[in-house]
């Protein structure tokens, strides 16, 4: 029996011997320690804000990386990957300049079965640009259309302008910030908040810039819409020698939007009284809308092109033959004067048209007896003149039997 113990036991201190055998072998040979160098481990810059109590900042394009020398089993450093470690440069720990700067990096996260050899001879090149703002508009980027027959008017932006900060070179390529925002089938106002997007002349996006706010307030007012006459209001009369023939405005409908309620009671919309007085020859002037409350156009503004049809009032003499009419069978009448110069008063197209034997002088013999009668001449004008004078108005009329 006890011969059996010993046995036992040997057996035992046979295996755990075999065993470690083995864990040298497996170590050694079939799992062996290795060093590996992992490359293009990104480095993350951290307190970057800094710079701009420098007056500086990031230059444009760069990326930030590493080489890591690893030191594990054989598994484990063939397992890494640059995602399992976390790197840093501390951009506050440093004084940094214009240019080039060696910043060295640290160490944040990694496997813990792995050991890293060149922990302290590790940075990153990080170039430095000068700092420059400047202050620009902020604008709307309006996408879609509302719903039919719906309208939306200008979009108010708060605040209305941004702050561009970066490298001088994009900083000065900046035209505009920007709000996208899309208002496809919507029927009533809409309030956005709205991230900022610094673009250049063509509109592109420029990137490497930082813009301050962040967000912009965007409200874009969208109102029900009609269309309507425009009456045209008037006031005082035209100076003399002026014929207003027709002042008209040059589109005779425009479109109002507002609520619902406003808009049933609106049918057209009266102009600001025009002053007659200053209507004194042909073109197309603005005239003010007399909008009322809560009634805006849809296009946004609150004035219309009239065009005035005016022309000039001309004075002319006309030498007309006078003609004696109804003379009784039985006698003879002769005029002492043969003709008459009748002074008309009429809009210049009109009596520059005036040809001969369109303004007759007539005497009426009808109820004359033999004798020498001093008669009034009868003027007929054409449409459109009036008779300022006849010079003689009178003639005289000898009347005889045949």
């Amino acid at each position: 029996m006890e011969k059996k113990t010993k046995q036992q036991i040997v057996i035992k201190i046979c295996c755990v011997i075999a065993a470690f055998c083995l864990w040298l072998y497996i170590s050694n040979w079939e799992n062996p320690i290795k060093t590996y160098r992992l490359r293009n481990v990104s480095v993350e810059l951290i307190n970057t804000d800094i710079l701009t109590q420098s007056r500086l900042t990031l230059s444009q394009g760069q990326n930030f990386n590493v080489t890591l020398t690893l030191r594990g089993t054989d598994l484990e450093v063939m397992r890494a990957r640059p995602d399992d470690f976390k790197i840093v440069a501390d951009m506050s720990e440093y004084a940094v300049k214009k240019g080039e700067n060696r910043i060295p990096v640290q160490i944040i996260h990694y496997p813990s079965n792995i050991n890293i050899e060149n922990t302290n001879t590790m940075w990153v090149n990080v170039n430095l640009d000068d700092l420059h703002q400047k202050t620009v508009p902020i604008k709307a980027k309006i996408e879609g259309s509302p719903k039919e027959g719906y309208y939306s008017s200008e979009a108010v932006i708060s605040p209305g302008d941004a702050i561009v900060s970066g490298p001088d070179k994009l900083v000065n390529t900046v035209k505009n910030v920007i709000v996208d925002a899309n208002i496809s089938d919507l029927d009533k106002d809409v309030d956005l908040s709205v991230p900022l997007e610094a673009v250049d002349d063509s509109g592109k996006i420029v990137n490497g810039v930082k813009v301050q706010p962040q967000n912009a307030s965007v409200t874009i007012p969208i109102k029900k819409a009609k269309s309507v006459g425009v009456n045209i209001k008037t006031t005082g009369q035209p100076i003399s020698g002026i014929d207003i023939k027709e002042i008209n405005p040059v589109y005779p409908t425009i479109d109002i939007i507002g609520d619902s309620d406003n808009l049933s009671k609106v049918s057209a919309i009266d102009t600001v009284p025009i002053d007659l007085s200053k209507v004194t020859e042909n073109k197309t002037i603005k005239v003010k809308l007399n909008l009322p409350s809560g009634i805006n156009t849809v296009n946004g503004d609150e004035s219309i092109d009239v065009k005035t049809n005016v022309e000039g009032i001309i004075q002319k003499i006309f030498t007309v033959n006078i003609n004696l009419i109804n003379v009784p069978q039985q006698f003879n009448a002769s005029l002492e004067q043969k003709s008459t110069d009748i002074t008309v008063s009429g809009d210049k197209s009109i009596v520059n048209s005036i040809k001969d034997g369109d303004i007759k002088a007539n005497v009426d013999c009808s109820s004359l007896q033999e004798g020498i009668h001093n008669l009034q001449i009868s003027v007929a004008l054409p449409k459109g003149v009036a008779n300022i004078s006849d010079s003689p108005s009178n003639v005289n009329v000898t009347v005889s039997k045949k």
